[in-house]
């Protein structure tokens, strides 16, 4: 399995003075082969070969477990998970069990993370800024909360977020709840958070396909890191 259009030569140092960021939009698909994308994208970004990217997907269900995730976090036996076509992947992000499926945007932005923050935490905060960004272009009042992660809507959480930094380069990301069906959110705790709603855009009023909500968070990525968003060459996968 290969993975075409990415082996662009390093990027000049006037493309970096621009803050130029590549995204790719992986569409819907199996985790794995979202995953596998995202790794290579991150090892092209982290020696050099590539631009800052972000890569979007719309995954088939999946519960991912984080590093932080609990037992407790999963209701569901693994059998029933199964029996519901869902996969249960363990990942190297920060945070607990999250649940992606369709109607749900997966955003993971590849990026050398200290040309935009001082830290990862203010990385985080500035993800989560693109979010509550995106909400006001919407009329919806988004925040966080003291002390965890995320993005919140009055009724529930919308935007979970968790992130891995390997070579200085990010992986993983944020998720958008933008029109979610609920049945599968029932088999985990998201987030570990007991307690804690789950909400979506929809919910709300806004009717977006997922597509549109990508092309409405790009504009906002844009303006809080300040950065150009081109499209890349688009990402296919061929067997070997």
């Amino acid at each position: 399995m290969t993975l075409r259009g990415l082996g662009a030569s390093p990027p000049s140092s006037l493309f970096y003075s621009m803050n130029l960021i590549n995204w790719y939009d992986a569409g819907f698909c199996d985790y794995d082969s979202a995953l596998f994308f995202q790794q290579r994208l991150h090892a092209g970004v982290a020696c050099g070969d590539l631009h800052d990217s972000v890569l979007f997907q719309e995954n088939q269900p999946v519960i991912t477990l984080g590093r932080d995730a609990k037992q407790s976090s999963l209701l569901w036996s693994a059998q029933r998970i199964a029996d519901a076509g869902i996969i249960l992947r363990q990942v190297e992000r920060g945070g607990d069990a999250t649940y992606h499926g369709p109607g749900i945007l997966v955003i993971s932005p590849i990026l050398r993370f200290l040309d935009y923050a001082s830290n990862v935490h203010l990385y985080l905060r500035m993800l989560e800024e693109t979010v509550i960004r995106q909400c006001a272009a919407y009329g919806l009042h988004g925040f966080r909360k003291n002390g965890k992660s995320g993005v919140w809507l009055d009724d529930g959480k919308l935007s979970a977020v968790g992130v891995a930094v390997s070579r200085s380069a990010t992986m993983h990301g944020l998720s958008l709840n933008v029109n979610p069906e609920w049945t599968h959110f029932s088999a985990i705790v998201p987030c570990g958070l007991v307690g804690e709603g789950v909400t979506s855009l929809a919910t709300h009023g806004v009717y977006k396909t997922v597509k549109h909500a990508r092309d409405d968070f790009l504009a906002a990525l844009s303006e809080v890191f300040g950065a150009k968003l081109l499209p890349g060459t688009p990402v296919t996968q061929e067997k070997e």
